[in-house]
């Protein structure tokens, strides 16, 4: 099952590798840049609004954000107190 999902995203992939090199949006240099550019074309700046709203962002993905979503979510669906308390210790043990 594994080895089909890879297989078609690896075909998908290389099905869209014509667009991306045609698109008109592309820049000159390729997506990377010339080498001679000290910066890559797509690398940009973060204006100040929007630094608290980068910064949440990299702070769910680093500290895990999904994971505790599918924890409290577990965990607030126990009908018992006992039952609440049997999946927190087998969610501490994954």
């Amino acid at each position: 099952m594994v080895q089909v999902q890879l297989s078609l995203i690896i075909v998908g992939l290389f099905l869209a590798l014509p667009f991306v090199v045609t698109n008109e949006y592309v820049p000159e240099g390729g997506i990377v840049g010339n080498f001679t550019d000290s910066t890559p074309p797509w690398v940009g700046t973060i204006e100040m609004e929007e630094a608290w709203i980068w910064t949440d962002n990299m702070l769910m993905l680093i500290m895990g954000g999904l994971p505790w979503q599918v924890y409290f979510q577990r965990k607030c669906s126990n009908d018992s107190f006992s039952n609440s308390i049997v999946t927190k210790n087998s969610l501490r043990t994954c």
